[in-house]
């Protein structure tokens, strides 16, 4: 929530005391620590990163903390890496059922030495400002934490609003072509982004636009029919939902029959896993297809 353009207690994420590039360090600690663990992580919120929903600086930072845990889908010899790096990035907020690209951009300036942003190695650093925030705030030193929690306080809000006149406005219309716009600005790069993943939308729980819930399907362990992913892909899903009109008529019998599968992910857009190459290739077939599209339309 500290990223999300409609919350007009924070600003972007570029200023040192800024909660959300606090909250960017903190992202960046628990990346870092479960690649030394050697650990998927799943990536869990409530608004989806996208330019109508982040504040530009904040979006790309996101971007490019989450990109660099994504490698290359294979590797210079043709082979996946033992774990995937982020099994799984799920939000929701938007009430739909869908997906989008993210990808990492260049607009951030890197350093010439290592390649880190300053506020990287402020986390890396375990004297740094956001390493020391990060694990004092672990501890029971309850003393410590109160000062910096003070601090932070403290705040001066108008100077972190640093994405107030970004000329972006949000962009009106319709959801499903605006996610097209956004799948074919990112598959008209040539070559791809290498370190691009996907976000995942989940669909509405509130009982107003009838609940609707997922079930995953992933890869526990190496497979001979999935040789070519790592072990915590996800390969498909299915959707339940609750038809609360019918139910509003009389009520089921039986309470495992309230909720009814309405699909399977890859029977109803032949897609064979939901590994990252498999998403672009749907993509690009739905941008060509009316029919696909139609019944992505339908079923979002």
């Amino acid at each position: 929530m500290y990223w999300y353009r409609a919350n007009a207690k924070v600003g972007g994420c570029r200023a040192e005391d800024s909660p959300g590039l606090a909250q960017l360090a903190w992202l960046r600690f628990q990346v870092n620590r479960a690649r030394r663990r050697d650990r998927g992580l799943l990536i869990l919120g409530h608004v989806a990163p996208s330019i109508d929903n982040y504040r530009p600086s904040c979006l790309r930072a996101y971007a490019r903390t989450v990109g660099q845990a994504v490698p290359p889908p294979l590797t210079s010899t043709g082979s996946s890496p033992s774990v995937v790096p982020i099994i799984a990035q799920l939000f929701g907020h938007s009430n739909i059922n869908s997906w989008a690209f993210i990808a990492p951009t260049t607009e951030n300036d890197e350093s010439a030495e290592d390649q880190r942003l300053w506020w990287e190695r402020q986390v890396d650093d375990e004297e740094g400002r956001f390493g020391t925030l990060i694990r004092t705030l672990w501890t029971s030193n309850s003393t410590a934490t109160s000062a910096i929690l003070a601090n932070l306080d403290d705040r001066d809000w108008e100077s972190m609003e640093d994405d107030v006149a970004d000329g972006h406005t949000t962009v009106p219309g319709d959801f499903v072509d605006n996610l097209l716009r956004d799948y074919e600005q990112i598959l008209m790069q040539s070559p791809l982004p290498s370190h691009m993943g996907v976000t995942i939308i989940s669909p509405s729980i509130v009982p107003k636009l009838l609940p609707a819930f997922r079930v995953f399907h992933y890869l526990n362990s190496p497979s001979p029919l999935w040789s070519h992913l790592p072990a915590g892909t996800l390969l498909d899903y299915d959707v339940y939902t609750a038809n609360l009109y019918a139910h509003n008529a009389g009520a089921p019998r039986n309470v495992a029959d309230f909720f009814q599968r309405l699909y399977r992910f890859s029977d109803a857009y032949a897609i064979n896993d939901l590994s990252l190459e498999s998403y672009v290739k749907w993509a690009r077939k739905l941008l060509t297809s009316r029919a696909l599209r139609k019944r992505f339309r339908a079923l979002t």
